[in-house]
């Protein structure tokens, strides 16, 4: 009997009872799992960490972006060595929020090396801390690494962090994980000619003169041409830090990367560099974040698992979104052109 529009005792009251204690027994069987990715599983460089002592190197993030602002602000350069970049990037002037000037034009720099990252060339900037705090960068650059086995390395501290071994101990860092984990045969720097603290760091890692080379650096005092001196390290020259490496990551930066990798030619690679190259550019009349590049081969993600197809010529010349084609895939179980989807997650992460 139903009174009032609620079920009499002992008879809806109880069925609804019964209904919940087995959809609770259903959920303890089937714990939901959760359908979130993380940014390290998107873009494996930052899972990257290598640490020694005091010292550790992770790649830059955005959350980074305030503490290295201030930590340029307070100065990098010594004003009794020649300047030591091939352009004065750290002395622009501080213009907050303008198109030009400094963060601006520096941002768009680091942007920049995640929106060209490819394996064929690369750039890892690595954000490196002592006890914690923001002290400098170390950079890594490779340019057919697989053929020329070379990496070039370069870095800066800021000037309240140098003179303490945190120069010599994050190059150190970054050359044996050159060469212990990406396989390179040498590592190649260089600095203007009477720079004598960089000099000496070089000398303390197992860098030897590798030759003379005239560059061209742009101050605000205009342009100048300087002599740089060529170093170059190899495994048999190479001076190890003392104290043990912890590295994190190496092996699914080296997936990323296509070293030591026989995957086939299906990876999210290319979209997630498309989407990336928005950020960095944000050109007048630039895509929206959601468009998918015609052509390319494309990695959705849906229910933590990345599948992948390659699209037919034209079909993506519609207004639909990656979004939405990862809802249309995930409802039906097939891509939108018709053919089932194909589950290589465990061959790409």
């Amino acid at each position: 009997m139903i009174l009032a529009g609620r079920p009499s005792p002992g008879t809806g009251g109880r069925a609804r009872g019964d209904r919940a204690r087995k959809s609770a027994a259903g959920r303890r069987r089937h714990p939901r799992q959760s359908t979130m990715l993380t940014l390290e599983e998107i873009f494996p460089p930052f899972a990257l960490r290598i640490a020694c002592g005091p010292v550790e190197l992770r790649v830059l993030r955005d959350d980074d972006l305030p503490e290295l602002v201030e930590l340029v602000r307070g100065g990098i350069e010594d004003p009794d060595l020649p300047m030591p970049f091939l352009l004065d990037w750290h002395a622009q002037p501080f213009s907050l929020g303008a198109p030009h000037g400094f963060p601006t034009t520096s941002l768009a720099w680091w942007w920049t090396q995640r929106a060209t990252f490819a394996p064929g060339e690369w750039r890892l900037a690595l954000a490196v801390r002592r006890d914690g705090a923001l002290v400098g960068m170390q950079d890594l650059h490779a340019r057919g690494l697989a053929e020329t086995g070379v990496v070039a390395t370069g870095s800066w501290l800021g000037r309240a962090h140098q003179g303490i071994g945190t120069g010599t101990l994050m190059r150190q860092l970054a050359v044996g994980f050159a060469f212990d984990e990406l396989g390179a045969s040498r590592c190649e720097s260089g600095y203007v000619v009477g720079n004598h603290a960089s000099a000496a760091v070089s000398r303390k890692v197992g860098y030897t003169d590798n030759g003379l080379h005239r560059i061209v650096q742009r101050t605000r005092q205009g342009v100048a041409g300087v002599d740089e001196q060529r170093v170059v390290v190899t495994p048999a020259t190479f001076v190890r830090p003392s104290d043990d490496i912890a590295v994190e990551g190496a092996d699914a930066l080296r997936r990323f990367l296509g070293i030591d990798r026989g995957l086939e030619d299906v990876s999210p690679v290319q979209p997630i560099m498309h989407i990336m190259s928005l950020r960095a550019t944000k050109a007048p009349g630039s895509p929206s974040l959601d468009a998918v590049p015609q052509g390319l081969e494309t990695g959705v993600v849906a229910r933590s698992r990345t599948v992948a197809w390659r699209p037919r010529a034209g079909f993506l010349q519609g207004r639909a979104s990656s979004a939405v084609l990862a809802r249309r895939c995930r409802r039906t179980g097939r891509h939108p052109t018709g053919r089932r989807r194909t589950n290589v997650a465990s061959r790409i992460w």
